[in-house]
């Protein structure tokens, strides 16, 4: 950061992501916006949604800081740390999120309690040119039923 610079979530989440080599990334429907597949436009970003080791937390830094919008946290271990990342490029630094299969997989985690049925429909709805060996790969790492029926049910849905 420069002088008179505020810091960002993103350079935060850099910071956390190179220096302490934590697995915490942007995913769910933060991952799908940044990618442009999001249904719906977002002006603005209100909310963002982050995921990392079911072990990991994160620091009190980072959750005390007024970033100017609400940070969701969600630690699970349904899908490896290590795979379904890709690398987006924000100015001068990079971060990892999740790709457009895992962050899917991530909404369908979240269905429900966090996140609408609906809008995970319509997310998939979107996502029309997943690649097939990125999908068995998470598929077959994921460990929650309910997001492999969610996935089966709303795959077959819309292609019906």
């Amino acid at each position: 950061m420069r002088v008179g610079e505020k810091p960002t979530y993103e350079g935060a989440l850099f910071a956390l992501q190179q220096q302490s080599n934590s697995t915490i990334h942007l995913g769910g429907r933060t991952a799908v916006s940044l990618l442009g597949k999001a249904h719906y436009l977002e002006l603005s970003t209100q909310l963002i949604v982050l995921f990392g080791g079911s072990k990991e937390k994160l620091p009190t830094w980072f959750t005390k800081y007024d970033w100017g919008l609400k940070v969701n946290y969600y630690g699970s271990s349904f899908l490896p740390t290590k795979i379904g990342l890709q690398t987006l490029e924000q100015g001068t630094f990079s971060l990892q999120i999740s790709n457009s299969i895992r962050a899917l997989l991530e909404c369908l985690y979240l269905a429900q309690k966090k996140q609408e049925l609906v809008e995970c429909y319509e997310i998939m709805e979107g996502l029309n040119n997943l690649r097939p060996k990125q999908v068995q790969e998470l598929l077959e790492a994921c460990s929650s039923l309910k997001v492999k029926r969610l996935f089966f049910i709303y795959g077959r849905k819309s292609t019906t």
